[in-house]
């Protein structure tokens, strides 16, 4: 047990570092080139770097670690992410700092960033017994959602109070400090897996993504978990997560200090929601949890709209935080009930020898299906009441979601007739 809970307190401290290091760098660098060049293009060629990477190295690097030592991968891509930051220093010291040159760092952290994760998500089943995954699983949570409140602020005071070449040199020490975090990390504690020393093949590596997408397909439980996440996901992106900025900023006019404060709820909630997944899950079975965040998302998402036929709910600036506050809080502490037991239903019901092409062939399929709803959502603000989109997407997600748990009631008492 002990050496279980050293495992714990190794993963935190690593994946804090380098999830705290990544968001503080690409708040910093993001406020750099904008305030550099004044270019709103120039930033979103920055974000897309930052994106397409990652999403499309995903897959690979899930077949990396199913065939290779997963510590290794680990621990050299931290190790490759500061050497990077460091030689990205030197250069920047020797040199000026250019535009391109930030591309180029951050389409390769971002490369990195990929095998990193993936290797570290496939190894969490190695790491501790299978009772202590879904602990694992709400850290990983928690550090997901700290960052993204603690990560602009830093980042923040990193752009006004350090140099930015200065804070490059820092990150790069950092990343390497989790290197050597992890480098203490036992990752055969609960359980090792086949590892290859052959040179992989392009042709292979096909292959084995082929292999692995046929494996999902076939599982029954991933795949099902599998559209209930992807749902909730879709309602968030078309009726939340465009349209509510938009409610705030230009029909209601909050301000950004306002606006900032409301959507602080929404990582707040993410955190509660990953302090009380281990209670609601001793009493829920995963399945009918999905059901219940599925229909509570679906209703909360409703309510969002309600405003465009009761005014008075957001009469007031006092009203307006309430009311958006609390739905922002609820939507988190949702993502949370739902992220943390489908990750821990893949690393349970997924064998080992396919759990990192498991998860680099879901997380692109996810991440290209929120830009999808994110721009029809920018499509309907040009044509409708932006209370109207939430409203009427949380009807059609409620009304559809009834319908499958109906008729899948249906055939269960069907068969067992």
């Amino acid at each position: 047990m002990k050496k279980q809970f050293k495992n714990m307190i190794l993963y935190t401290l690593g994946h804090s570092v380098s999830a705290l290091g990544s968001i503080i760098y690409s708040f910093a660098i993001g406020l750099y080139v904008l305030n550099t060049t004044g270019s709103g293009l120039k930033f979103a060629i920055t974000l897309l770097v930052s994106f397409l990477p990652s999403m499309l190295m995903t897959p690979f690097a899930g077949v990396f670690a199913d065939r290779f030592d997963k510590k290794k991968i680990v621990v050299s891509m931290d190790m490759l992410n500061g050497l990077l930051f460091i030689a990205f220093f030197v250069f920047i010291f020797t040199f000026e700092m250019s535009i391109l040159s930030v591309y180029i760092t951050a389409f390769l952290t971002n490369v990195i960033t990929a095998f990193f994760s993936i290797a570290f998500e496939a190894a969490k089943p190695q790491l501790v017994y299978k009772e202590h995954l879904q602990k694992l699983n709400a850290i990983s949570q928690l550090i997901h959602a700290g960052t993204a409140i603690v990560g602009p602020i830093l980042g923040g005071f990193v752009y006004v109070l350090m140099d930015i070449k200065t804070f490059i040199l820092f990150n790069g020490l950092s990343f390497l400090l989790s290197a050597v975090t992890e480098m203490f990390i036992d990752f055969k504690f609960a359980g090792d897996t086949e590892v290859s020393k052959e040179p992989l093949k392009f042709k292979q590596v096909l292959g084995s993504l082929n292999e692995g997408f046929h494996y999902i397909i076939n599982q029954k439980v991933i795949m099902s978990s599998y559209v209930f996440f992807v749902g909730i996901n879709v309602l968030m992106s078309l009726a939340v997560q465009v349209p509510l900025p938009y409610i705030l900023n230009n029909h209601l006019n909050i301000g950004a200090k306002a606006y900032g404060i409301i959507f602080s709820f929404l990582p707040i909630g993410m955190i509660a929601g990953a302090l009380i997944v281990g209670l609601v899950t001793k009493n829920i079975n995963s399945k009918k949890l999905f059901i219940i965040i599925s229909f509570a998302a679906g209703i909360l998402t409703i309510v969002m709209g309600l405003p465009y036929f009761i005014p008075g709910l957001t009469g007031t600036k006092v009203m307006i935080y309430i009311f958006f506050a609390a739905l922002l809080f609820a939507f988190g502490m949702m993502i949370s009930l739902i992220d943390v037991p489908f990750s821990t239903l893949i690393q349970v019901e997924t064998d080992e020898k396919f759990l990192g092409r498991v998860w680099g062939i879901l997380i692109p399929m996810i991440k290209v299906i929120n830009p999808l709803g994110y721009i029809l959502a920018g499509f309907l603000l040009e044509f409708v009441n932006p209370y109207l989109i939430p409203l009427i997407s949380g009807a059609i997600f409620t009304i559809l979601l009834l319908i499958k748990t109906v008729t899948t009631q249906e055939e269960t008492l069907k068969k067992a007739a």
